[in-house]
């Protein structure tokens, strides 16, 4: 916030002042003038104003953190560029906390409150049907960096909702592939239980089926505010399976991997883990062994990989930014980004007089990423481009983002494993059958 008060003589006080009522709306203190706004801030009548509605505690907050500034760059590169409608766009922060109640709740700020005319977010798939209920009722439009449950692809969501993430229809067959090729033929699947953890097993299991594998067990779907999965666990061990593919977020994760190597259902099956467990401090929260060693050394995991023209522009930008967190590979970082970039892009294309519709926002959005327009990566130039009325064809950092008509995009994928000194490489890619 930035508005004069006679009893607060410096800057500094200005500052604090606009920290304290920020945090008192759940968020985090604004960003200086021009780059971001706290709750509550008015913009200008011809002015664009978006939310950025993602995790930054909670089981998801740790890959929340990260998403977060991948957007912010995003808004950053536009307004460097020029801004939208002539003006800096405007956007402001909301912690969903990883709850849907919590998520209900943002969204119910953000959209009849601080009348944001678009979102980036949410983060997990439950999440953001939680956002998109409420959006849907006031006709705004979402871009999840994402979520990647496959039910999107089919939702009822009034044609307001895109995704720059892919479907886990892709990601479940990944693992499946991954998980045949290295030989193992019996598996077992233990998943969050939400939209997420339940689509994404679901695919895997078809997957590894039609491959020629067994399925050990009934996927395992843990409660996401659970703390002892101990039963899971024996459950799990039980049906003896040579490979586990965990679905799960890195808090409550960390705990199931735990006890799985107290179980010893670590040493016995090796795991897969999904883009939701891809935390640099994963091995450090389950631990090491007697010996010292990382309990995890070897585990392997799969996300989608940024490939996109303009990954090196944005990684450019998140190293200049000097953001102290993980690095722009990181999952759904770039996603975030190229959410941003194409939330503006449209509310530019639409102008300021059809920027309350939010289907036009949402088709804009698709329209601008499909390649039936001229191809372009670099941000000011596309904003120049559709300043111009041309219609063009972003190819951003984390893809191509081609988006089908219901605004889904493809994504090739990393394999990564945890090495022995705790650390996590990138050891294969894989194309999803059927790209």
């Amino acid at each position: 916030m930035h508005t004069r008060r006679r009893q607060l003589p410096s800057a500094f006080a200005l500052f604090l002042a606009a920290a304290l009522i920020f945090a008192s709306c759940g968020g985090s203190a604004p960003a200086p003038s021009g780059e971001g706004a706290a709750p509550g801030t008015s913009p200008a009548s011809d002015q664009a104003v978006v939310g950025i509605l993602i995790d930054s505690t909670g089981d998801l907050g740790s890959i929340g953190e990260p998403v977060i500034q991948g957007a912010k760059l995003g808004f950053d590169a536009i307004n460097q560029a020029g801004g939208v409608w002539g003006k800096p766009i405007i956007y402001k922060y909301y912690d969903t906390a990883s709850d849907e109640a919590k998520a209900r709740e943002m969204a119910d700020q953000a959209i009849n409150v601080d009348k944001v005319m678009g979102i980036v977010g949410a983060l997990g798939s439950g999440l953001s049907k939680a956002v998109l209920a409420v959006a849907k009722t006031a006709n705004v439009p979402m871009c999840s960096p994402s979520s990647s449950s496959p039910a999107f692809t089919t939702i009822d969501d009034n044609g307001l909702f895109v995704r720059t993430a892919a479907s886990d229809a892709l990601q479940g067959q990944v693992a499946a592939e991954l998980a045949y090729s290295e030989g193992y033929r019996r598996a077992a699947v233990i998943a969050l239980n939400n939209d997420y953890g339940a689509g994404f097993a679901d695919v895997f299991v078809e997957a590894f089926k039609k491959l020629g594998g067994e399925i050990a067990t009934q996927p395992i779907l843990y409660d996401t505010k659970g703390s002892d999965f101990s039963g899971e666990v024996q459950k799990l061990a039980g049906a003896k399976p040579d490979v586990v593919l965990l679905v799960g977020y890195p808090d409550t994760g960390s705990i199931i991997l735990k006890q799985a190597y107290e179980a010893g259902l670590l040493q016995s099956a090796h795991w897969i883990l999904s883009e939701g467990m891809d935390d640099s401090g994963l091995p450090d929260k389950v631990g090491k062994d007697a010996q010292g060693k990382y309990i995890l050394a070897g585990v392997q995991g799969t996300s989608p990989l940024p490939t996109g023209p303009g990954f090196d522009e944005f990684q450019q930008l998140f190293e200049q930014s000097q953001y102290e967190g993980r690095n722009a590979t990181g999952p759904y970082v770039a996603n975030g980004f190229d959410c941003a970039v194409l939330m503006s892009l449209a509310l530019q294309w639409v102008g300021p007089e059809k920027a309350r519709d939010g289907q036009a926002v949402a088709k804009a959005m698709i329209d601008l990423s499909r390649p039936t327009g001229s191809k372009v990566s670099n941000v000011k130039q596309a904003l120049e481009m559709v300043s111009k009325g041309e219609k063009i064809d972003y190819d951003g950092a984390s893809g191509t983002v081609d988006m089908s008509d219901v605004g889904d995009v493809l994504s090739q994928y990393k394999v990564w494993e945890i090495t022995a000194d705790g650390k996590l490489v990138q050891v294969k890619i894989i194309q999803p059958t059927g790209q």
